[in-house]
């Protein structure tokens, strides 16, 4: 979860670009001239199509709905492992297909650092990963969650390993994060909790009290090495680099995080991290601990930034089609979504959140404008109903699972153009941002597709 994203991220001028390999990972070759089995989907396709109806052609009437699947599109979902009542589109079932042609020959153990229930998107992170583990290409071994106090870090936890649960994951190893200081106002923002996750929860029995020590353990136990993927503040990935370097370094082949970068080094000429924003913010000393640490070790970092996840926003019918399903995660994704907004806006109206303003609000999630006060002094008082901007949000943004699918090297190398931009002495980091984000539309269609298929298969 990255809430406070409030400011652009400063650009790291551009380096070489880099791409993202997989060692072992399948692929399909395509001569010249074979039709590949699925669509290569166009962000700007739309523009090729004839303006006019050509003179005595048959009026054709829109459909309302998406296009039946054919014979050969269904038999495809079926080898994927998706329902019959799986509600996907062509392009979805097309993009699908596509992903499965990067399925490595072994799947990579994932660790997650998460903070669900107060964003929607730590919840798709794990759908959506729950489908990358069923088609091979991870396995979801541990999750240590963070935000707020103990006792709220619990409620947190609780809720991460019923969702798991429910997903028919229930080996997900879901561990409480340490303590980290707050300050005041973060202690009020860290601690909200929003209802709908109440219901989701599991019992404390099933959940580990020591994030380190679990994670430790895990590393032990993974030979062939893991992935980290950080969508949450660093507190706990960091205390397990700098409590364990030699293990770390063995064993941890690369960490991906959602976060920022600042423009300029420090002195020894690590990369930084952006203070600005949220996942980085929430432990800041922790955040900076851990980039320089990576570095320090030789471990492959890729940041992922607000921007790229605003390049693939969606809009609120996303999670309509998840609820679709019938699945109580898909449900409570639906209902969750709402109220996640409007705490966000609550926050803002309260000054709990710095740097972020009602004008900020509307360019993220509207395409409106704020409307224009009148005068400075009713634009002072001026206070709207999350009522009355429900209806005009059209823009959501999937932070977490766009920097899941960033840490697959079969998705991401459908997705992005990492840039690196460090390679000289440290380990080498590379970056995600918007501009590197170069199919758009196929990374909305794959998130869809993913969390839909994760959902159909049990309710």
């Amino acid at each position: 979860m990255d809430s406070i994203r409030h400011r652009p991220t400063l650009h790291v001028p551009a380096g070489a670009h880099a791409t993202s390999g997989s060692t072992g990972e399948r692929t399909a070759t395509v001569s010249a001239d074979q039709h590949l089995p699925c669509a290569q989907i166009s962000d700007g396709a739309l523009q090729a199509l004839p303006r006019k109806r050509p003179q005595g052609a048959a009026i054709l009437k829109r459909s309302l709905s998406a296009p039946a699947l054919t014979a050969t599109q269904r038999r495809m979902l079926a080898e994927l492992g998706a329902e019959g009542g799986t509600c996907l589109t062509p392009d979805e079932a097309a993009v699908l297909r596509e992903l499965s042609f990067h399925t490595p020959a072994t799947p990579r153990d994932t660790v997650l650092f998460t903070d669900p229930n107060k964003d929607p998107d730590d919840v798709v992170a794990y759908t959506i990963g729950k489908q990358l583990q069923v088609t091979g290409f991870v396995r979801l071994t541990d999750v240590a969650v963070t935000l707020g106090d103990a006792s709220v870090r619990e409620q947190r936890a609780r809720l991460a390993k019923g969702v798991f649960n429910r997903l028919q994951l229930p080996d997900v190893r879901v561990s409480r994060g340490q303590d980290y200081p707050m300050s005041a106002k973060q202690a009020k923002d860290h601690a909200k909790f929003l209802q709908e996750g109440q219901g989701l929860r599991a019992e404390s029995a099933e959940i580990c009290d020591n994030s380190l020590q679990a994670l430790q353990e895990r590393l032990m136990q993974a030979p062939q090495g893991l992935s980290m993927v950080v969508i949450a503040g660093m507190t706990d990935a960091h205390a397990l680099v700098d409590a364990h370097p030699a293990l770390v370094r063995e064993r941890v082949k690369s960490i991906t995080i959602m976060g920022g970068v600042e423009p300029a080094r420090d002195a020894e000429g690590h990369v930084q991290p952006d203070a600005r924003a949220y996942n980085n913010a929430t432990d800041l000393d922790a955040a900076r601990g851990l980039y320089r640490k990576a570095q320090q070790l030789q471990i492959p970092l890729r940041i992922v930034t607000k921007e790229a996840a605003y390049k693939t926003e969606v809009s609120p019918s996303f999670y309509e089609g998840l609820a679709k399903s019938g699945h109580s995660v898909g449900r409570y994704l639906e209902d969750v979504q709402k109220n996640a907004l409007n705490g966000l806006w609550d926050g803002i109206q309260a000054g709990l959140l710095p740097g972020l303003d009602q004008a900020w609000f509307f360019r993220t999630f509207t395409a409106d404008a704020l409307p224009q006060a009148s005068s400075p002094q009713e634009g002072a008082n001026q206070a709207m109903a999350f009522d009355q901007i429900w209806p005009r949000v059209t823009k959501l943004n999937l932070y977490d699972p766009l920097t899941l699918l960033a840490s697959v090297p079969g998705a991401a190398g459908m997705l992005f153009t990492p840039r690196q931009i460090q390679a000289d002495g440290l380990s080498v980091v590379e970056l995600v941002d918007e501009q590197e984000v170069k199919h758009p539309e196929k990374a909305k269609l794959l998130m869809s597709a993913l969390a839909k298929v994760a959902l159909a298969s049990e309710k």
